[in-house]
Protein backbone atom coordinates (compact mmCIF):
# COMPACT_ATOMS: atom_id res chain seq x y z
CA UNK A 1 0.00 0.00 0.00
CA UNK A 2 1.72 3.39 -0.82
CA UNK A 3 0.92 5.83 1.88
CA UNK A 4 3.23 8.55 0.46
CA UNK A 5 1.80 12.02 0.92
CA UNK A 6 0.40 13.62 -1.89
CA UNK A 7 2.09 16.52 -3.17
CA UNK A 8 0.22 19.77 -2.47
CA UNK A 9 0.27 23.26 -4.16
CA UNK A 10 -0.27 26.76 -2.93
CA UNK A 11 -1.92 29.29 -4.89
CA UNK A 12 -2.76 32.48 -4.08
CA UNK A 13 -6.19 33.64 -4.20
CA UNK A 14 -7.39 35.75 -6.67
CA UNK A 15 -8.13 38.99 -6.59
CA UNK A 16 -6.17 39.62 -4.07
CA UNK A 17 -3.28 42.65 -4.00
CA UNK A 18 -0.74 42.04 -1.87
CA UNK A 19 2.38 44.60 -0.46
CA UNK A 20 4.07 46.01 2.40
CA UNK A 21 5.01 49.24 4.45
CA UNK A 22 8.22 50.66 5.80
CA UNK A 23 7.62 49.00 8.87
CA UNK A 24 7.22 45.68 7.14
CA UNK A 25 3.45 45.32 7.97
CA UNK A 26 1.91 43.07 4.82
CA UNK A 27 -1.06 44.69 3.66
CA UNK A 28 -3.69 42.57 1.55
CA UNK A 29 -6.16 43.58 -0.17
CA UNK A 30 -9.11 42.30 -1.55
CA UNK A 31 -10.45 44.31 -4.94
CA UNK A 32 -13.70 43.16 -4.99
CA UNK A 33 -14.74 44.90 -1.92
CA UNK A 34 -11.42 47.33 -1.33
CA UNK A 35 -10.69 46.89 1.96
CA UNK A 36 -7.22 46.23 2.99
CA UNK A 37 -6.18 43.87 5.76
CA UNK A 38 -2.73 44.39 7.84
CA UNK A 39 -1.14 41.47 9.10
CA UNK A 40 2.12 41.53 11.53
CA UNK A 41 4.31 38.83 9.35
CA UNK A 42 7.63 37.79 8.63
CA UNK A 43 8.94 39.65 5.26
CA UNK A 44 9.40 36.44 3.33
CA UNK A 45 5.59 36.01 3.40
CA UNK A 46 5.39 38.58 0.83
CA UNK A 47 7.95 36.52 -1.36
CA UNK A 48 6.11 33.18 -0.88
CA UNK A 49 2.80 34.82 -1.93
CA UNK A 50 4.18 36.31 -4.52
CA UNK A 51 5.61 33.19 -5.98
CA UNK A 52 2.23 31.45 -5.35
CA UNK A 53 0.25 33.47 -7.96
CA UNK A 54 -0.25 30.89 -10.52
CA UNK A 55 0.43 28.01 -8.24
CA UNK A 56 3.61 26.36 -6.31
CA UNK A 57 4.14 23.03 -4.50
CA UNK A 58 4.95 23.61 -0.98
CA UNK A 59 8.12 21.79 -1.19
CA UNK A 60 8.98 24.63 -4.00
CA UNK A 61 7.70 27.15 -1.93
CA UNK A 62 9.90 26.32 0.74
CA UNK A 63 13.07 26.39 -1.00
CA UNK A 64 11.92 29.87 -2.81
CA UNK A 65 12.02 31.44 1.19
CA UNK A 66 15.04 29.28 2.44
CA UNK A 67 17.31 30.78 -0.78
CA UNK A 68 16.94 34.26 0.94
CA UNK A 69 15.91 33.49 4.59
CA UNK A 70 16.78 31.21 7.40
CA UNK A 71 13.17 29.94 7.91
CA UNK A 72 13.14 26.28 9.91
CA UNK A 73 10.16 24.50 8.28
CA UNK A 74 8.00 24.37 11.39
CA UNK A 75 7.72 27.72 10.93
CA UNK A 76 7.08 27.89 7.41
CA UNK A 77 4.13 25.70 8.02
CA UNK A 78 2.85 27.41 10.30
CA UNK A 79 2.54 30.63 8.43
CA UNK A 80 0.97 28.44 5.80
CA UNK A 81 -2.01 26.82 7.79
CA UNK A 82 -2.38 30.66 8.66
CA UNK A 83 -2.96 32.04 5.45
CA UNK A 84 -5.12 29.06 4.58
CA UNK A 85 -7.29 29.77 7.53
CA UNK A 86 -7.56 33.53 6.32
CA UNK A 87 -8.16 32.61 2.94
CA UNK A 88 -5.35 34.52 1.50
CA UNK A 89 -3.82 30.83 -0.35
CA UNK A 90 -5.93 27.79 -1.37
CA UNK A 91 -4.28 24.11 -1.27
CA UNK A 92 -4.57 22.32 -4.48
CA UNK A 93 -4.02 18.87 -5.50
CA UNK A 94 -2.43 18.19 -8.39
CA UNK A 95 -5.21 16.75 -9.82
CA UNK A 96 -7.43 19.93 -9.60
CA UNK A 97 -4.76 21.57 -11.38
CA UNK A 98 -4.48 18.70 -13.79
CA UNK A 99 -8.16 18.46 -14.62
CA UNK A 100 -8.52 22.44 -16.00
CA UNK A 101 -7.42 23.96 -18.49
CA UNK A 102 -6.47 27.23 -16.91
CA UNK A 103 -5.58 28.90 -20.38
CA UNK A 104 -9.31 28.66 -21.25
CA UNK A 105 -11.17 28.32 -17.76
CA UNK A 106 -8.74 30.07 -15.88
CA UNK A 107 -11.02 33.48 -15.37
CA UNK A 108 -13.77 31.58 -15.03
CA UNK A 109 -12.43 29.60 -11.88
CA UNK A 110 -11.65 32.89 -10.41
CA UNK A 111 -14.97 33.74 -10.36
CA UNK A 112 -16.03 30.15 -8.74
CA UNK A 113 -13.43 32.09 -5.88
CA UNK A 114 -16.63 33.92 -4.51
CA UNK A 115 -18.31 31.00 -3.91
CA UNK A 116 -15.63 28.51 -2.48
CA UNK A 117 -15.97 27.86 1.21
CA UNK A 118 -14.33 24.53 2.13
CA UNK A 119 -14.01 24.01 -1.78
CA UNK A 120 -11.58 24.73 -4.22
CA UNK A 121 -13.51 26.56 -7.21
CA UNK A 122 -11.35 23.81 -9.60
CA UNK A 123 -14.05 21.55 -8.04
CA UNK A 124 -16.59 23.74 -9.41
CA UNK A 125 -15.16 23.42 -12.82
CA UNK A 126 -14.37 19.78 -12.58
CA UNK A 127 -18.27 19.38 -11.85
CA UNK A 128 -19.24 21.24 -15.18
CA UNK A 129 -16.80 19.38 -16.88
CA UNK A 130 -17.96 16.10 -16.08
CA UNK A 131 -21.97 17.49 -16.33
CA UNK A 132 -24.34 16.54 -18.99
CA UNK A 133 -27.00 18.66 -19.98
CA UNK A 134 -30.52 18.03 -22.04
CA UNK A 135 -31.58 21.30 -24.32
CA UNK A 136 -35.07 20.87 -25.94
CA UNK A 137 -35.55 23.43 -28.36
CA UNK A 138 -32.87 25.02 -30.53
CA UNK A 139 -34.55 28.35 -31.08
CA UNK A 140 -33.71 31.97 -29.75
CA UNK A 141 -33.48 30.33 -26.08
CA UNK A 142 -32.09 27.14 -26.87
CA UNK A 143 -29.41 28.20 -29.21
CA UNK A 144 -27.86 30.65 -26.76
CA UNK A 145 -28.27 27.96 -23.87
CA UNK A 146 -26.14 25.52 -25.67
CA UNK A 147 -24.09 28.36 -26.80
CA UNK A 148 -23.20 29.45 -23.29
CA UNK A 149 -23.33 25.89 -21.52
CA UNK A 150 -20.70 25.05 -24.32
CA UNK A 151 -18.35 28.47 -23.29
CA UNK A 152 -18.86 27.05 -19.45
CA UNK A 153 -16.90 23.94 -20.22
CA UNK A 154 -19.77 21.49 -20.26
CA UNK A 155 -19.12 17.83 -20.93
CA UNK A 156 -22.12 16.86 -23.00
CA UNK A 157 -24.88 18.37 -24.57
CA UNK A 158 -28.07 16.45 -25.62
CA UNK A 159 -29.58 18.49 -28.62
CA UNK A 160 -33.28 17.81 -29.82
CA UNK A 161 -35.20 20.25 -32.36
CA UNK A 162 -36.97 18.77 -35.32
CA UNK A 163 -36.21 22.12 -37.43
CA UNK A 164 -34.35 23.23 -40.42
CA UNK A 165 -32.25 26.55 -39.93
CA UNK A 166 -34.09 29.53 -41.65
CA UNK A 167 -32.70 32.69 -42.69
CA UNK A 168 -34.93 34.54 -40.25
CA UNK A 169 -32.94 32.58 -37.20
CA UNK A 170 -29.89 34.37 -37.98
CA UNK A 171 -31.23 37.49 -36.47
CA UNK A 172 -31.22 35.68 -32.76
CA UNK A 173 -29.79 32.48 -32.57
CA UNK A 174 -26.08 32.50 -32.29
CA UNK A 175 -25.20 29.09 -33.25
CA UNK A 176 -26.35 29.22 -36.86
CA UNK A 177 -24.17 30.80 -40.20
CA UNK A 178 -25.60 31.84 -43.53
CA UNK A 179 -24.11 28.86 -45.01
CA UNK A 180 -26.30 26.17 -42.90
CA UNK A 181 -29.77 27.75 -44.37
CA UNK A 182 -31.82 24.48 -44.56
CA UNK A 183 -29.71 22.43 -42.44
CA UNK A 184 -31.18 20.48 -39.87
CA UNK A 185 -30.94 22.64 -36.52
CA UNK A 186 -29.30 19.99 -35.01
CA UNK A 187 -26.71 18.97 -37.20
CA UNK A 188 -25.59 22.60 -37.54
CA UNK A 189 -25.57 23.24 -34.02
CA UNK A 190 -23.21 20.51 -33.12
CA UNK A 191 -21.09 21.49 -36.03
CA UNK A 192 -21.19 25.22 -34.19
CA UNK A 193 -20.61 23.88 -30.82
CA UNK A 194 -17.76 21.48 -31.61
CA UNK A 195 -15.57 24.18 -33.74
CA UNK A 196 -16.21 25.87 -30.56
CA UNK A 197 -15.23 23.44 -28.29
CA UNK A 198 -13.95 20.28 -29.70
CA UNK A 199 -13.69 18.81 -26.47
CA UNK A 200 -17.15 18.57 -25.33
CA UNK A 201 -19.63 15.52 -26.77
CA UNK A 202 -22.33 16.75 -28.70
CA UNK A 203 -25.59 14.11 -29.23
CA UNK A 204 -28.34 14.64 -31.47
CA UNK A 205 -31.78 14.00 -31.57
CA UNK A 206 -33.29 14.97 -35.03
CA UNK A 207 -37.36 15.33 -33.85
CA UNK A 208 -40.17 17.21 -33.05
CA UNK A 209 -41.25 15.97 -29.79
CA UNK A 210 -45.30 15.49 -29.43
CA UNK A 211 -45.81 13.81 -25.61
CA UNK A 212 -43.77 12.77 -22.71
CA UNK A 213 -43.16 9.74 -23.82
CA UNK A 214 -40.69 10.92 -26.76
CA UNK A 215 -38.81 12.61 -23.81
CA UNK A 216 -38.02 9.15 -21.62
CA UNK A 217 -34.91 7.79 -23.17
CA UNK A 218 -33.44 10.82 -24.16
CA UNK A 219 -33.26 12.47 -20.65
CA UNK A 220 -32.06 8.99 -18.31
CA UNK A 221 -28.65 9.63 -17.50
CA UNK A 222 -28.78 13.75 -17.92
CA UNK A 223 -28.03 15.36 -15.13
CA UNK A 224 -30.21 18.46 -16.31
CA UNK A 225 -33.16 18.97 -18.32
CA UNK A 226 -34.02 22.29 -20.42
CA UNK A 227 -36.74 23.29 -22.26
CA UNK A 228 -37.05 25.77 -24.30
CA UNK A 229 -39.69 24.21 -26.83
CA UNK A 230 -42.45 26.54 -27.76
CA UNK A 231 -44.35 23.88 -29.59
CA UNK A 232 -47.45 23.85 -29.03
CA UNK A 233 -46.85 25.95 -26.14
CA UNK A 234 -44.09 26.38 -23.25
CA UNK A 235 -46.59 25.45 -20.52
CA UNK A 236 -47.79 22.30 -22.35
CA UNK A 237 -43.78 21.14 -23.25
CA UNK A 238 -43.03 22.17 -19.56
CA UNK A 239 -46.00 19.60 -18.16
CA UNK A 240 -44.16 16.89 -20.42
CA UNK A 241 -40.71 17.83 -18.62
CA UNK A 242 -42.38 17.77 -15.53
CA UNK A 243 -44.09 14.46 -16.05
CA UNK A 244 -40.96 12.93 -17.06
CA UNK A 245 -38.28 14.04 -14.91
CA UNK A 246 -40.18 13.91 -11.68
CA UNK A 247 -40.42 10.65 -11.19
CA UNK A 248 -36.46 9.93 -11.79
CA UNK A 249 -35.56 12.92 -9.72
CA UNK A 250 -33.80 15.07 -12.98
CA UNK A 251 -33.51 18.32 -12.02
CA UNK A 252 -35.28 20.21 -14.81
CA UNK A 253 -34.85 24.33 -15.97
CA UNK A 254 -38.35 25.33 -17.90
CA UNK A 255 -35.90 28.01 -19.59
CA UNK A 256 -39.33 29.90 -20.92
CA UNK A 257 -38.66 32.15 -24.17
CA UNK A 258 -40.12 35.31 -24.89
CA UNK A 259 -42.64 37.02 -26.96
CA UNK A 260 -42.53 41.55 -28.21
CA UNK A 261 -40.78 43.17 -25.57
CA UNK A 262 -41.49 40.39 -22.77
CA UNK A 263 -39.10 37.22 -21.91
CA UNK A 264 -39.95 34.62 -19.07
CA UNK A 265 -37.22 33.32 -16.71
CA UNK A 266 -37.49 30.11 -14.86
CA UNK A 267 -38.26 28.20 -12.73
CA UNK A 268 -35.49 25.52 -11.77
CA UNK A 269 -36.97 22.73 -10.04
CA UNK A 270 -34.79 20.25 -8.23
CA UNK A 271 -37.30 16.94 -7.69
CA UNK A 272 -38.09 16.64 -4.43
CA UNK A 273 -36.57 19.68 -2.98
CA UNK A 274 -38.38 22.59 -4.46
CA UNK A 275 -41.94 23.49 -5.88
CA UNK A 276 -42.35 21.60 -9.30
CA UNK A 277 -44.13 23.07 -12.39
CA UNK A 278 -47.40 21.54 -11.81
CA UNK A 279 -48.10 24.73 -8.48
CA UNK A 280 -47.53 26.77 -11.15
CA UNK A 281 -49.34 24.94 -13.86
CA UNK A 282 -52.51 25.45 -11.46
CA UNK A 283 -51.76 29.52 -11.73
CA UNK A 284 -51.46 29.38 -15.19
CA UNK A 285 -55.03 26.91 -15.39
CA UNK A 286 -56.74 29.55 -13.34
CA UNK A 287 -55.50 32.67 -15.20
CA UNK A 288 -56.86 31.00 -18.08
CA UNK A 289 -60.24 30.28 -16.57
CA UNK A 290 -60.64 34.03 -15.37
CA UNK A 291 -59.06 35.06 -18.80
CA UNK A 292 -60.52 32.90 -21.83
CA UNK A 293 -58.66 32.33 -24.63
CA UNK A 294 -60.38 34.94 -27.82
CA UNK A 295 -60.24 32.98 -30.92
CA UNK A 296 -58.47 35.32 -32.97
CA UNK A 297 -58.97 35.59 -36.68
CA UNK A 298 -56.71 37.75 -38.05
CA UNK A 299 -53.42 39.07 -36.36
CA UNK A 300 -52.43 35.83 -34.17
CA UNK A 301 -49.47 34.51 -36.70
CA UNK A 302 -48.02 38.16 -37.12
CA UNK A 303 -46.74 37.94 -33.66
CA UNK A 304 -43.74 37.10 -33.42
CA UNK A 305 -41.48 40.25 -32.69
CA UNK A 306 -37.88 38.92 -31.95
CA UNK A 307 -35.28 40.37 -30.47
CA UNK A 308 -31.73 38.76 -29.82
CA UNK A 309 -30.66 41.11 -27.17
CA UNK A 310 -33.57 39.93 -25.21
CA UNK A 311 -33.20 36.29 -26.18
CA UNK A 312 -29.56 36.76 -25.14
CA UNK A 313 -30.60 38.58 -21.58
CA UNK A 314 -33.51 35.55 -21.07
CA UNK A 315 -30.79 32.89 -22.09
CA UNK A 316 -27.64 34.12 -19.88
CA UNK A 317 -30.11 34.15 -16.60
CA UNK A 318 -31.33 30.22 -17.38
CA UNK A 319 -27.78 29.13 -17.97
CA UNK A 320 -26.03 31.02 -14.61
CA UNK A 321 -29.07 28.60 -12.57
CA UNK A 322 -28.04 25.72 -14.55
CA UNK A 323 -24.57 26.57 -13.97
CA UNK A 324 -25.49 26.86 -10.34
CA UNK A 325 -27.16 23.58 -10.36
CA UNK A 326 -24.75 21.51 -12.38
CA UNK A 327 -21.32 22.77 -10.29
CA UNK A 328 -23.48 23.00 -6.76
CA UNK A 329 -22.35 26.52 -6.46
CA UNK A 330 -25.93 26.93 -4.17
CA UNK A 331 -28.92 27.08 -3.95
CA UNK A 332 -30.95 27.76 -7.86
CA UNK A 333 -31.97 31.35 -8.01
CA UNK A 334 -35.18 30.38 -9.60
CA UNK A 335 -36.45 27.73 -7.64
CA UNK A 336 -39.83 28.33 -6.51
CA UNK A 337 -40.22 31.28 -9.01
CA UNK A 338 -40.94 32.44 -12.45
CA UNK A 339 -40.40 35.69 -13.49
CA UNK A 340 -41.50 38.16 -16.63
CA UNK A 341 -38.63 40.67 -17.62
CA UNK A 342 -40.06 43.82 -19.11
CA UNK A 343 -37.14 44.55 -21.70
CA UNK A 344 -38.41 47.90 -22.41
CA UNK A 345 -37.86 48.73 -19.02
CA UNK A 346 -35.54 46.66 -17.04
CA UNK A 347 -38.55 45.49 -14.45
CA UNK A 348 -39.17 41.95 -13.61
CA UNK A 349 -42.47 40.44 -12.26
CA UNK A 350 -42.03 37.26 -10.09
CA UNK A 351 -44.65 34.49 -9.44
CA UNK A 352 -43.91 32.51 -6.48
CA UNK A 353 -44.50 29.02 -5.21
CA UNK A 354 -47.35 29.78 -3.42
CA UNK A 355 -48.77 31.69 -6.39
CA UNK A 356 -48.81 35.09 -4.92
CA UNK A 357 -47.86 37.81 -7.71
CA UNK A 358 -45.19 40.28 -6.62
CA UNK A 359 -43.84 38.00 -3.89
Amino acid sequence: MNNKKQKAYLRLKPGLGVGHDAQGMLYVTRFATGKTHVYEAPGWVERLLANSVSGISEEMALEVVQNKSDVPPEEFQGIIDYLLHEGLVLRLTPEELANVNLGRYGRQVEYFYEFASGITPFAFQNRLSSSSVVILGLGGIGAWVAMLLAMAGVDTLSLVDGGTVKESNLSRQPLFRENQVGKRKVEAAQESLLDLNSGMKVFTHDALISGPEDLREIVTGHNLVINAMDDPDINTTSSWVAEVCEPGEIPYLLAGGYSGHIGRIGPTVLPGKTTGWSAFQQYFDQRRRENPDIEFAVGRENHKAAFAPLAALVSSLQVWDAIRVLARLGDPLFAGKLGEVDFTTGEVLWESADLNADA
